[in-house]
């Protein structure tokens, strides 16, 4: 928390007694002239706003300044018409402009933007406020912030969303909060507001492209053209690039840097960029799995230890690690079609070691029932459901060979069952 006497560069500091005018971060001018009633006073040149004895703009904030007038300071957003936000008592600035968290009251202002007393975090460009008894911590790029507790608070676009923690539960006698990890929501909210799902139906020389290696693993370009912390901090969060974006901006990286130029000749490019689309789809779905486990541990804490580790996943073909009473578990994704399977099969061959880990295949059928839809801008995008946790929940836990629900095969160990 910042003091409010100096957290900002005032005005009566900088100017000497012959400045009549000062420049505030080259944004603003503040004007020094003499009341007849009060005195020396300063006003900023933009709009109707309050004139005070001295001025301040907020470090890292260039639209959202301070007013002080005798003891009182007040604080002022910049935006459109100049309007003061509330009489303070303390207050929090963030490397987001937008965002402030207020300690005040409204004291005798006429019409300021938050008009209770009390403490709120204020998206500034609007006014919109909610109540915050302290200041959030910013835990992620797109306007997502977190309490002392736990409560996640994330800016919507038009309001402020507060979720909050899961409920206690008993644990040897204390009480213990397990705080719902909220990232496969979260994940499901982007695709549905900003991605345009495209299908590509039909692309000459596509076995030549599917057989051809890449010089870099697509997933490592995945989460490189991404935003977010994940999967390097397994707690971060994670944005996926556009499907289109991705595809194009792939495709140039891996022409560039290939050797094999015959590969990467013109009327091969509709083949790659269908593959790359492919892939992203792919990608997405292995990330929403990876929330959905973290969910799952987050809450009911199912599992020894849950990961999802990228250099596993492009060495030895491992999708997803759980471990339980000792025991390493193998999740494998893929689409259950024909050509999947092949891919997966051949994925199986060449690149799982030796190794005593129990190998579990986690299949989905996009014609059945066990998935979950979401609509994007474009097409439906298909993803696993909680059908497919459940599943590697019963075969970690009681040792089934092989789940199914609603007719399909959701989960089994490789190699025990075949279909």
């Amino acid at each position: 928390m910042k003091s409010v006497r100096n957290a900002y560069q005032s005005v009566t500091g900088i100017a000497s007694s012959s400045e009549d005018m000062v420049e505030l971060n080259g944004k603003y001018t503040a004007v020094r002239f003499d009341s007849m009633r009060d005195g020396e006073k300063w006003a900023i040149n933009k709009g109707d706003i309050p004139i005070f004895d001295d001025f301040g703009v907020i470090p890292n904030s260039d639209d959202v300044i301070i007013g002080k007038d005798r003891s009182s300071f007040y604080l002022v957003r910049m935006q459109g018409k100049p309007k003061p936000v509330c009489r303070l008592k303390s207050y929090q600035v963030y490397n987001s402009d937008e965002f402030i968290w207020v300690s005040g009251d409204r004291g005798d202002l006429s019409s300021p933007v938050v008009a209770d007393s009390g403490e709120f975090f204020v998206h500034l460009p609007t006014g919109k406020y909610t109540q915050c008894a302290e200041p959030p911590e910013m835990v992620e790029f797109r306007r997502k912030y977190k309490l002392s507790d736990g409560t996640i608070i994330k800016w919507t676009g038009s309001d402020f969303q507060k979720k909050e923690p899961s409920e206690v539960v008993a644990d040897g006698g204390e009480e213990k909060i397990n705080i719902k990890d909220a990232r496969k929501e979260e994940l499901e909210e982007y695709l549905s507001d900003n991605v345009d799902l495209d299908i590509i139906n039909g692309a000459q020389n596509m076995e030549e492209v599917d057989l051809t290696e890449t010089p870099l693993p697509i997933v490592h370009v995945f989460y490189q053209m991404g935003e977010g912390d994940f999967p390097e901090d397994k707690d971060g969060d994670f944005e996926p690039p556009g499907q289109e974006e991705f595809a194009i901006g792939a495709y140039e990286i891996f022409r560039k840097r290939s050797d094999d130029e015959e590969a990467f000749r013109e009327e091969n490019k509709r083949a790659w960029i269908k593959r790359l689309k492919n892939a992203w789809a792919s990608l997405v779905r292995d990330v929403h799995f990876s929330f959905m486990m973290y969910e799952e541990q987050s809450v009911s804490e199912s599992f020894d230890h849950v990961e999802f580790d990228m250099d596993k996943d492009v060495e030895e073909g491992i999708d997803f690690l759980v471990e339980q009473d000792g025991v390493e578990y193998h999740v494998n994704l893929f689409i259950d079609s024909q050509k999947s399977r092949r891919f997966f099969d051949k994925k199986k061959k060449y690149r799982h070691p030796e190794t005593d880990a129990v190998a579990i295949e986690v299949p989905m059928k996009l014609w059945g029932e066990n998935k979950k839809t979401v609509e994007t801008q474009g097409r439906d995008l298909w993803l696993y459901n909680e059908e497919h946790i459940e599943g590697v929940k019963d075969i970690v836990h009681n040792d089934a060979d092989k789940v199914t629900r609603n007719g399909d095969t959701v989960c089994k160990k490789i190699g025990e069952l075949q279909d």
